[in-house]
């Protein structure tokens, strides 16, 4: 467990990380620590964070990777793929994008057939990690 403040000290201690991405960070905490069911962030789209926070994609995803440069993990990165607007989602491992992003293929994980324009029907969303389910918000 660790506390809100705590947390904040620590991205206030690193002399590397902007300011302005600091703000975000506390933004991304304190959006947290705004709801108490934390079962709520099982799934958070990236647009919805940059709404929550008023916040840049770039903004959200430089103060996410400053936190896990950190050793504050609050937000796990997750994919999804959806091939048709009524299909389901289907969540992907990191490793999978990284080949696909590497190769420039993607394999559907249900066919095994090359996906494509692959890039237009993979969705990047965000969930609490178990380091932030642990944040003593008070």
């Amino acid at each position: 467990m660790m506390k809100k403040a705590d947390i904040l000290n620590q991205l206030n201690n690193d002399a590397a990380l902007q300011q302005h991405i600091q703000i975000v960070c506390v933004k991304i905490i304190d959006y947290i620590c705004s709801i108490s069911n934390k079962n709520a962030f099982k799934y958070i789209s990236y647009n919805s964070l940059c709404k929550k926070t008023k916040s840049s994609p770039e903004d959200i995803f430089q103060a996410i990777s400053a936190m896990i440069k950190n050793g504050l993990p609050v937000l796990d990165i997750k994919f999804e793929f959806i091939e048709f607007e009524d299909s389901a989602p289907i969540e992907i491992p990191s490793e999978d994008i990284i080949e696909a992003r590497i190769t420039n293929i993607f394999i559907h994980p249900d066919t095994g057939e090359p996906v494509e324009s692959f890039k237009n029907k993979i969705f990047i969303y965000f969930s609490l990690s178990d380091f932030g389910k642990e944040i003593v918000c008070d």
